[in-house]
């Protein structure tokens, strides 16, 4: 494979094929999964991702306003974490093409792929040959967490982007000394923080330098990067000043400092991400072969006395400190929250296949046949991410979304329960309203969404409300049962029991 390719194209042609072929070769392992709706791994923060974009392209496109579904405690269904940029750019697609599941998964496959770019340039930054940067660059992009997410509908996806971009901006700067590299690592962060704050903390990295710089006395450019890199810093800290105060009950401001676990429970969830997910989700079984053997290479080489270690070395302890303290949060499920460790994970990787490829030509061929394997083992592999059965647990809201969704005219507001999500049970059914979970909602209730706000319907997945006493004068009539999922039209108020 390796003399064909010598032979059709000359050798700095290489990594532009490998990369075209990734592409190619991920849009058709992705194809049949772009036209399908929310299921599968974490769809309650897709299901709360996708409220965004909808409500960005129906009703507000102000960037400043993301909007949910629900409307509980007499509130609007403003809902402020990180800033929308990702979910209002797709919005504003949707604006153009129309709203579609399509148009969703589309762009965020271009993102995945601006985010393949950007690892390569991190790769070449770091001088790694053009070759091993794309082939490094092949096996990420089939690493099942990331060849999953891809097309996910998580705001995450645009930090690792512009994550892997600062960096390779900013190691292009380290070389090179100049202000446009500089501002461009400085833009790049600021939209990784923006786009989820806990990216904020490879800017470690920087802060590193930054002593660096003063230490060895060259002010002027210690005063520039600590000009642009605070600057950087400037929006991200307004938004999320502006709107942290109102995440209440949000675990991850306090971390393992509210919430606490025992420390056996935190040592095996420790282990499980060691052991399992960074094998077999954030690499790959075949690709974790080639991160074991850039760490053996690593130390015997004794790379870590490259100057440009140290920034690393910091990015990684700093994702470590992050880990440590988000542990109660991370647990064994939110693979997603790992996206920070990627530049940390993918640099082994690449170190394992430049030591393998240097390794006579008989360590090219056996590293070839099994990157070449990659993709086949990934998408077996990552076919369960979509199961239903990792949609949470009412199965019926998938299997007969249409005709539950059907049930209810478009526009009417609902009254939804059970859903702890609070985001899944209306995203798929398209509606808003008012959601409820634990089999609680008191009678008196549904009394006042009825009154005061316009509530006509309710979905109901729990026998002990819906055929609770004091709930059954507000039922009209039973439109339609799937499942355990109930759909009732409410009575008109002037029905309603007379209520003290």
């Amino acid at each position: 494979m390796l003399s064909l390719l010598d032979n059709l194209f000359p050798l700095k042609q290489h990594s532009t094929l490998i990369l075209g072929l990734t592409i190619l070769l991920s849009f058709i392992l992705h194809f049949d999964k772009m036209g399908k709706d929310l299921s599968g791994q974490h769809v309650w923060r897709q299901s709360q991702t996708q409220w965004n974009i909808r409500n960005f392209y129906r009703h507000d496109s102000n960037i400043l306003n993301p909007r949910v579904a629900h409307f509980n405690g007499g509130k609007d269904n403003i809902y402020r974490y990180e800033f929308p940029v990702m979910q209002w750019s797709i919005a504003m697609v949707q604006k153009v093409f129309g709203e579609d599941i399509w148009v969703t998964r589309i762009c965020l496959f271009l993102l995945g792929v601006l985010t393949l770019f950007g690892l390569y340039q991190f790769l070449l930054a770091l001088g790694f040959s053009p070759l091993i940067a794309a082939w490094s660059t092949w096996a990420f992009n089939f690493a099942p967490v990331f060849f999953y997410y891809t097309i996910g509908v998580i705001p995450d996806n645009l930090s690792l982007c512009a994550s892997f971009w600062f960096y390779a901006f900013f190691f292009r700067f380290y070389k090179r000394e100049d202000l446009k590299s500089l501002v461009l690592s400085g833009l790049m962060i600021m939209l990784a923080i923006l786009a989820k704050l806990p990216f904020i903390i490879l800017g470690l990295s920087v802060f590193w330098y930054f002593l660096l710089l003063v230490k060895t006395g060259k002010k002027k450019l210690a005063l520039a990067v600590f000009m642009v890199f605070g600057l950087a810093l400037v929006p991200p800290l307004l938004w999320y000043s502006w709107v942290i105060p109102g995440w209440t009950g949000n675990g991850v401001l306090s971390g393992v400092f509210d919430n606490q676990i025992s420390l056996e429970l935190a040592f095996e969830i420790a282990a499980y991400h060691l052991f399992q997910t960074l094998p077999y989700g954030l690499l790959n079984p075949i690709a974790a072969l080639f991160f074991v053997l850039g760490i053996y290479f690593f130390i015997k080489n004794k790379a870590y006395k490259n100057r440009q270690f140290p920034f690393l070395i910091a990015g990684l302890l700093a994702c470590l400190l992050y880990f440590t303290l988000e542990i109660n949060m991370i647990h064994f499920v939110h693979d997603y929250y790992l996206f920070p460790f990627f530049p940390f994970v993918v640099l082994p990787l690449a170190y394992g296949l430049k030591n393998v490829f240097e390794y006579k030509k008989s360590g090219k061929k056996i590293a070839l046949a099994f990157l070449l394997y990659i993709p086949i083992n990934t998408y077996v592999i990552a076919q369960d991410y979509w199961d239903i059965n990792r949609s949470g647990p009412n199965r019926a809201i998938y299997e007969h979304q249409e005709i539950l969704k059907n049930a209810v005219p478009n526009g009417e507001r609902c009254i939804f329960i059970n859903d702890v999500s609070m985001f899944i049970f209306t995203y798929k059914m398209d509606k808003q309203g008012y959601v409820f979970f634990n089999d609680y909602l008191p009678a008196i209730w549904i009394d006042d969404m009825v009154k005061n706000n316009g509530v006509r319907y309710m979905y109901s997945d729990s026998r002990i409300v819906d055929e609770r006493a004091d709930v059954q004068p507000y039922l009209d009539t039973l439109l339609l049962q799937k499942g355990t999922v109930r759909v009732f039209k409410l009575k008109e108020p002037d029905s309603f029991p007379t209520t003290e």
